[in-house]
């Protein structure tokens, strides 16, 4: 389907943009959970409780992230369903 008056580029760039959206979210996740790995070994080693604070706001750096992916996922999927 054609969007914007018919314009197949505009449906192109829009594919585009949610490519690179989507291999941000991914990359920013893998990087968060690498991340919250590296404190948890940290803290294991170290027994440090700001290195176990630090972990635990990584921990909830992730689960936000992943609400809204989860939140952005719904919407989209609505959308298209309103669209079909």
């Amino acid at each position: 389907m054609l969007q914007n008056g018919g314009h197949p580029q505009v449906s192109e760039e829009h594919s585009n943009l949610q490519r690179r959206i989507q291999f941000a979210m991914i990359s920013s996740l893998i990087a968060n959970v690498l991340l919250l790995a590296s404190k948890i070994v940290a803290y294991v080693l170290s027994g440090s409780k700001s290195v176990l604070a630090s972990a635990a706001d990584s921990f909830v750096d992730i689960a936000s992230q992943v609400m809204t992916w989860t939140a952005e996922f719904t919407c989209m999927h609505a959308k298209h369903l309103h669209l079909s």
